[in-house]
Formats: structure tokens, C-alpha cells, sequence
């Protein structure tokens, strides 16, 4: 793996690292906020609300925001919800357990008269390709290298009939030890160098070599041996025939696969070609803004895709924080199964104007599924 994708990969670490520490700062802060402001909004409607079960509501919402500034908060959130925390967040709620948090809440409903929200989806992605040395005997699902360590050290005389008594050429070697690798970002590959003399008349001049692979020469050498990460070659037996006469050999030659070009190598590359994100769309209905990690069987591509989710509303109640539960679910290109991965709490607070937004970012963690989002339940 070269040294750009070794340093996009990090950065990219470590700016979901940083994200995720923003998120929980903000989210901290916010709550010092809301409990503040809590109590005096509380007050204000249970001026005009003397129902049991809109007071107790009320106050299980207090109770929540005191817990979580004591640690007992859950899920991925941020503050102003602008700040997506994709599927690495650490929601712990069951789907369907709102019930703490009081009664749902819906745009336009009577306690928000004129209220409305707006999802939108846009996407990125593209092929992914693994790149490399191919297997000497391919896997099931076919891998690739990047270095090829080679080592091949021979040593032969030739002689004209046997027993191979009077050499008529001698003295002929080949040299060649090192590490042939293949850089994954430009295709080029940097071969071994060595020596030989291989075919030269007396007095056998040496000369360079390089080659990112043993050379294997039949009149010497035996048919190689091969498994998954190895090739290899034994002289062969003393005194062996061959086109012009008779050889005799001594050496070597071993050729070895390592530095596995992974498919989460094949997608850091892709994503440091800065995929350009799709225009924003609107998402008509649940399930959407779905984003796919495809599995490979055979060929060394595939398709790699990730989406952001952002929610925008409008004609809120300035102030009025409010909740939004996202249940982020994945599908199995296998079986289709569907199963819920999550359930995320993003939080937002209307600016004066009673506009806020939230951004749920996807991005897939294993081969063949699709991430997206199953649904979103507001809460007040």
C-alpha cells in the first residue's frame, strides 16, 4: 500500500475520530443548556396543559436530559444536528422504545401549527479495484499482492555427452534476491535487479538483469511447484540432458506473495479521488438514502457507495429542542435479510426563525450489504 493511501487512510480515521469527539462535545453542552432552559419551558406549558399525561411527559423529558448530563445517555447525537455520525455511533435503544421520551411528535400537528420538514438524499461512490500480483493458484474469491520477494541463486555447467566428464560451457550463473512491488496508485511496478551471464560465449561475461519474476530456464530447471503465495523451482537431477547436450546445476529459485491488496485498500483509494457528491434529491418515502458496500465473487472490482440523509425544518417553535430517533437497518445482497443495525438520537434547537437541519451520514462497514435508513421518528 503506498504512502498517499496509508495517509488517507489515517486521515480518515482520524477525522471520524474528531467528529465524533465535536458530536459529543456539542451534545454536552447543549444539555447544560437544556437544563437550564427545561424547567422554564415546562413551566410555561403546564400553565395551560392539566392533563396527567402530558405533565408526566414533561417531566420524563427532564429526567432524561438530568440523566444524560450524569452519563446515562445513549446514541449518537449532536447539538445543532448538523454533524452526522454514520453507523460508527453507539445507539443502545430498541426500534420501538420511545416511550421515555414522551409523545411523538408530527409537523403540522396541532402544537405545531404550519411546522414542516423536508428529506433530501445525495450520494457518492464509484468502482473500487484491487491491484497487484495475481495468486500463482487463485482463491476462491481471487486476491492480489503487492510485493513479490524473490530469490533465485543458480549455478550450471554444461557438458557435451555423458557422464558429463568434459564441460563445454561452465561457469554460467544467475543472481537475482529482492523485493519486486507493485504500486496500487500509478500500476507501476519496481522489478528486482541481479546478475547473470546466462548465454554469453567464454569468457562468460556478466552482465545486469531485472526482472520482477524468477526466470525459470528448462534446460536446467524443473517445471515449478505452485500453491497460493509461492512459486518455485529445483535444478534438475545431475547430469541431465537437454537440447544441446548435458547440464549439471546447482541453486535454486523461490518466488513469495505478501503485502495483500485488501478491498478496504481498493475503497480508501477510491474515496482519495475525491468522488464528487451527487446533487441532493428528494426522499419520497422510508427506506432511502441507502448506501452499498458490494461483496466480490470473481474480479477484482466492485461497487462502493456511500449517502447523507439531511433532514430540514421549518416553522418550528424557536428554541423548543426537539429529537429525532433514527433507526439505521442493513440488507443482505445474499438473502435480502433485513435487520436493524441501530437506532440513533440526533437533537436539534430552531433558530429564532423555527428553522433546523440534521445530516445522517451512511457510511457501509462490510461488504455485501446495503446500509440505509429505515426510518425516522421525531420526538418533542
Amino acid at each position: 500500500m503506498s504512502a498517499e493511501v496509508e495517509l488517507q487512510t489515517m486521515r480518515m480515521e482520524l477525522r471520524m475520530a474528531r467528529e465524533r469527539e465535536q458530536a459529543l462535545t456539542r451534545r454536552m453542552d447543549d444539555y447544560h443548556q437544556q437544563l437550564r432552559e427545561v424547567p422554564v419551558q415546562i413551566a410555561a406549558r403546564l400553565a395551560g396543559e392539566n392533563e396527567p399525561e402530558v405533565i408526566n411527559a414533561r417531566l420524563r423529558r427532564l429526567q432524561e436530559v438530568t440523566d444524560s448530563l450524569d452519563g446515562g445517555g445513549s446514541g449518537a447525537s449532536s447539538a445543532d444536528g448538523t454533524a452526522g455520525a454514520g453507523f460508527d455511533g453507539g445507539g443502545d435503544d430498541e426500534p420501538t422504545d420511545y416511550s421515555d421520551f414522551g409523545d411523538v411528535f408530527t409537523p403540522g400537528d396541532a402544537s405545531t401549527p404550519g411546522a414542516s420538514v423536508t428529506a433530501e438524499v445525495r450520494t457518492r461512490g464509484g468502482t473500487a479495484e484491487l491491484k497487484g500480483f495475481d495468486e500463482y493458484v487463485p482463491s476462491t474469491i481471487p486476491r492480489k499482492y503487492l510485493t513479490r520477494t524473490i530469490n533465485q541463486v543458480m549455478n550450471w555447467n554444461t557438458y557435451g555427452v555423458s557422464p558429463c566428464t568434459t564441460v563445454v560451457g561452465g561457469d554460467y550463473f544467475i543472481t537475482l534476491v529482492g523485493a519486486a512491488t507493485y504500486d496500487p496508485t500509478t500500476d507501476v511496478i519496481t522489478p528486482v535487479s541481479g546478475t547473470s551471464n546466462s548465454g554469453t560465449p567464454p569468457p562468460y561475461t556478466s552482465y545486469a538483469i531485472s526482472s520482477d519474476a524468477i526466470s525459470i530456464d528448462s534446460n536446467f530447471m524443473q517445471s515449478p511447484m505452485l500453491t497460493t503465495l509461492t512459486r518455485s523451482s529445483a535444478v534438475k537431477p545431475a547430469c541431465s540432458s537437454f537440447t544441446s547436450g548435458y547440464v549439471t546445476a546447482t541453486g535454486s529459485a523461490l518466488e513469495t506473495l505478501t503485502n495483500e491488496d485488501t478491498d478496504a485498500h481498493a475503497v480508501a483509494r477510491l474515496l482519495a479521488t475525491s468522488p464528487a457528491w451527487s446533487s441532493y434529491a428528494t426522499c419520497g418515502a422510508y427506506p432511502c438514502a441507502s448506501a452499498t458496500w458490494a461483496a466480490r465473487t470473481t474480479g477484482f472490482t466492485f461497487a462502493y457507495g456511500e449517502a447523507e440523509l439531511r433532514l430540514t425544518f421549518a416553522g418550528m417553535p424557536a428554541g423548543w429542542l426537539f429529537s429525532a430517533k433514527v433507526t439505521l437497518a442493513r440488507v443482505s445482497a445474499a438473502t435480502s435479510e433485513v435487520s436493524v443495525v441501530e437506532v440513533q438520537t440526533y437533537e436539534a434547537t430552531p433558530d429564532g426563525g423555527g428553522a433546523a437541519s440534521m445530516t445522517i451520514s451512511l457510511v457501509p462497514e462490510e461488504a455485501g450489504y446495503t446500509y440505509r435508513v429505515e426510518g425516522v421518528t421525531l420526538l418533542r
